[in-house]
């Protein structure tokens, strides 16, 4: 009974601040002095001179409190800059931590499984349909299979598979998407344009991005190149390079800004 007494007092007063778990019954506790194993954590403190531990199963826990790890905030950049060599590994190594508690809100597993993918994606790695394959099968999380299914689309396209895109657009577009989600299919739309030599048409769906959804910085970088792009097939340079300036001047760090200062010499 004094061990469950111990317990309940390191849980009950932790904060909820820093590293944390929060129980169903609403009771805290740190992160530091636990670890996981198997599908249980297991709570080290002391009494007296000894070290006691209880075991908590992780199917308790609602919620942690956990502040972005450093390697997939190092990831994230990594993706956005095209160093997909330094981005998978990282993100790889948040993925196995939190393996265990993936299914627990405030887990970091959900970001760094989609920041793996996106760079095996636009790496073209030879797993990385597999991957996205394992993504669209957490069926208990909606928004990452969403975000699988913009990756899908992205495998598809890269595949010259216009139709297979198209399809997966149109579903998506039926499901009233969110202004990240459409910024997105906008872009794929007109890179189906622009595949298929229609640089008018191509142009329109880009710039339904900035007109419409142009807060969704997420997807600005993508957008301008390509438009940029649209605009040097279409015979119109002056926009072009304005376009190219403009993914340089607002996303120096990016893949697309370095992409941009090499075609825009050509």
């Amino acid at each position: 009974m004094l061990l469950r007494i111990i317990i309940l007092s390191v849980m009950c007063f932790s904060s909820v601040f820093g590293q944390s778990y929060l129980f169903k019954d609403g009771r805290v506790v740190k992160a530091e002095g636990t670890k996981i194993q198997g599908n249980d954590l297991i709570v080290t403190t002391k009494s007296g001179e000894s070290n006691v531990e209880m075991t908590f199963p992780l199917a308790n826990i609602v919620q942690m409190d956990w502040p972005e790890p450093e390697n997939l905030i190092a990831a994230r950049d990594a993706v956005k800059e095209g160093n997909y060599n330094l981005a998978i590994p990282k993100a790889t190594a948040i993925m196995k931590e939190f393996e265990p508690t993936k299914k627990i809100k405030g887990s970091w597993w959900e970001v760094a499984a989609l920041t793996h993918c996106q760079a095996m994606v636009a790496q073209e790695h030879t797993k990385a349909a597999e991957h996205v394959k394992a993504l669209m099968k957490e069926q208990d999380n909606p928004n990452l299979v969403t975000q699988a299914k913009l990756l899908q689309i992205e495998l598809e396209l890269k595949a010259k598979r216009f139709k297979e895109a198209q399809t997966i657009i149109t579903e998506m577009e039926k499901k009233n998407p969110s202004d990240e989600i459409m910024a997105f299919l906008y872009n794929f739309k007109g890179d189906i344009a622009f595949s298929e030599g229609r640089f008018d048409d191509a142009i329109e769906s880009y710039l339904h991005v900035p007109i419409f959804y142009g807060t969704v910085e997420v997807a600005m970088p993508r957008t301008l190149l390509a438009v940029a792009r649209a605009y040097k097939k279409f015979g119109d340079l002056q926009r072009a390079f304005r376009s190219y300036a403009e993914v340089i001047d607002k996303y120096p760090k990016s893949a697309e800004a370095q992409i941009a200062k090499q075609e825009k010499s050509l």
